[in-house]
């Protein structure tokens, strides 16, 4: 009976929504991320939002596109190769 409990809870924590500022937590969890680039696009400006919820993802994208369309935005879905 434990163990079944146990499972419930892990299955129900997988999947809620979650989201993190935390860029190495979601390279680990292979969140959707959607990152802010330098002018150069050398290196990651900041991370403007990271969780497992593509459409939410999406509507970040979409919105920061909006306000500052000059902006370099990626919609990150995995993390990249080591």
């Amino acid at each position: 009976m434990t163990n079944l409990l146990a499972q419930a809870i892990n299955c129900d924590d997988a999947d809620r929504a979650a989201e993190t500022a935390d860029p190495l937590y979601a390279d680990e969890r292979n969140f959707y991320k959607v990152e802010q680039w330098t002018r150069d696009g050398q290196h990651i400006d900041r991370l403007l939002f990271a969780g497992n919820n593509l459409d939410q993802a999406e509507a970040k994208f979409a919105a920061f596109a909006k306000k500052r369309p000059w902006a370099r935005l990626t919609l990150a879905t995995h993390p990249p190769p080591r």
